[in-house]
């Protein structure tokens, strides 16, 4: 494929491609319903969501895309709100958040641990990807999101989404804990 894809159907394909050696999309199931998150606030959004196809909520991937005016000015904005949002941490604990450093310039990553996501910044174009749960650490996604961010781009598109029929009755209702324990609200405990 040559460009930029045109279509959300390509361009959601192509993130799937791109993820799949990370979080095997190929097993999951689509589950937006649309193509965009908050048109009227996110310029040029894309949104893209998977789960299992058993419970779709047991494992889930979440990919979020829109552009900014100025990357720079987006990444001060994260930066801030990791040190307004995140307490010091120990020395033998992993940081809630932080940066990569990219040798990139105009290009940012962010880990994000207490928010259970990645966000990548590719000049104007940032990249969201929040796993659910979260099974390899999110620095592993920095290459791949920023790889993203250059190959899907932040554009306009051709909205072709089909969106795909959800069971209810598959959805569990479900809640997850940040150690990944599972509560059913429907199951009296033990």
């Amino acid at each position: 494929m040559n460009g930029t894809p045109q279509k959300y159907s390509e361009r959601r394909a192509l993130i799937a491609r791109k993820l799949e050696p990370f979080f095997e999309v190929s097993s999951m199931v689509p589950t937006n319903v649309s193509a965009q998150f908050e048109p009227d606030i996110f310029e040029n959004s894309l949104m893209c969501s998977w789960a299992d196809p058993q419970t779709l909520t047991t494992r889930t991937l979440f990919v979020y895309i829109n552009r900014v005016q100025d990357g720079s000015v987006k990444a001060a904005e994260i930066r801030e709100m990791i040190e307004e949002e995140t307490l010091p941490t120990e020395r033998d604990q992993p940081p809630e958040a932080y940066e990569i450093p990219e040798p990139v310039s105009g290009e940012f990553v962010f880990v994000l641990n207490y928010l259970s996501s990645l966000t990548a910044i590719a000049d104007n174009c940032v990249v969201k990807i929040s796993p659910s749960p979260v099974a390899i650490p999110l620095a592993d996604l920095a290459d791949v999101a920023l790889d993203i961010a250059r190959s899907v781009g932040c554009s306009t598109y051709i909205n072709d989404l089909q969106p795909p029929v959800i069971d209810t009755n598959r959805v569990s209702g479900t809640w997850s804990t940040a150690d990944g324990l599972v509560y059913d609200p429907r199951t009296p405990p033990n």
